[in-house]
């Protein structure tokens, strides 16, 4: 479903975890630290516990999320679809 990241185990393949997003993610996730980040289509930046998906944060942009963020420099950089980019520490 396109609305749905998916985490499996990296030495068996097994699905670990699903989180679902409200709306579409159509762009790959960040890790930082424990944390894979990542955004939708509505505007939103999540940030989920790796080891079981529960959600951490949660961040509204004030538009779509449609490239992948960067961290960089203490800064995670995200792009939205009205061509703002964001940094956000």
């Amino acid at each position: 479903m396109q609305g749905n990241l998916y985490a499996g185990d990296a030495l068996n393949g097994e699905l670990r975890w699903t989180f679902a997003a409200e709306d579409g993610i159509v762009a790959s996730p960040v890790t930082v630290g424990r944390l894979p980040i990542f955004g939708d289509k509505a505007g939103r930046l999540y940030g989920l516990n790796r080891a079981d998906g529960s959600e951490q944060w949660r961040l509204r942009l004030p538009a779509g999320v449609r490239t992948e963020p960067i961290y960089a420099d203490g800064r995670l950089l995200v792009r939205t679809e009205d061509g703002e980019l964001h940094a956000i520490e």
